[in-house]
């Protein structure tokens, strides 16, 4: 046991320096040195997962787990219906690739609206690709997906205080992605045009807001990273 006549603390152990100034520890005062089977714990314990998240996510996954185990059983013994139970298989495993981005990067929520709209936009290309390819993904789910992740980044990123330049790239790419449903468009691709024109307007006001608001840092912020 060592003392800090610093941090005025107790230190167990016998360590040369102390943990919280680095200053020099002596032995206890008279009077403060504790019982050699004293009972207590260096650092305090810290759970690693709230108890209840946990529990949740358990009885949500045994809910998944039932729900694809009795459709699928339904659709076996009505087969003349055809196999609809791939349907709801395939929707109960993208809400939990939804899900999954969404707790690993619940910590920030720039990354996790990014992680969202890229994995939003890729699942609802595979269905439409997979269900005959009418085109809905590209039509409406990518341009409206950037759309509300630029309106939602704009409006989260003052109310959050969060930095132009922590902000810079993730808006950026989805502008970038408004321009592709554009240039969807200009080529042919898209049947219908209004949801990736009001996309593509949104992502021009978010352009100019950048530059008007925060031009500066992210001027700075890109010279920093492309080393111009």
């Amino acid at each position: 046991m060592k003392y800090c006549h610093n941090c005025k603390v107790l230190i167990h152990g016998a360590p040369g320096k102390c943990p919280l100034c680095q200053n020099n520890t002596t032995s206890p005062p008279a009077g403060m040195q504790r019982p050699v089977n004293a009972d207590y714990a260096d650092y305090p314990a810290v759970p690693l997962k709230a108890p209840q998240m946990h529990l949740f996510l358990r009885v949500l996954l045994l809910c998944s787990a039932v729900s694809g185990i009795v459709c699928t059983v339904i659709n076996l013994i009505f087969i003349e219906t055809g196999l609809w139970c791939l349907f709801v298989l395939a929707g109960i495993a993208c809400v939990w690739i939804n899900l999954y981005f969404f707790i690993r990067k619940r910590k920030n929520i720039i990354k996790n609206i990014t992680y969202q709209l890229i994995s939003a936009s890729i699942l609802a290309v595979l269905w439409d690709l997979f269900t005959g390819w009418r085109g809905w993904s590209i039509d409406f789910v990518l341009p409206i997906a950037a759309a509300c992740a630029l309106v939602l980044l704009m409006v989260l990123a003052p109310a959050l205080k969060i930095a132009a330049a922590d902000a810079v790239l993730y808006v950026g790419a989805f502008i970038v992605l408004s321009w592709v449903s554009m240039i969807l468009w200009l080529t042919g691709c898209l049947h219908v045009v209004f949801p990736t024109l009001i996309c593509f307007g949104i992502g021009l006001i978010s352009l100019a807001a950048l530059l008007i608001f925060a031009g500066k840092p992210i001027m700075a912020e890109i010279r920093r990273r492309f080393h111009v």
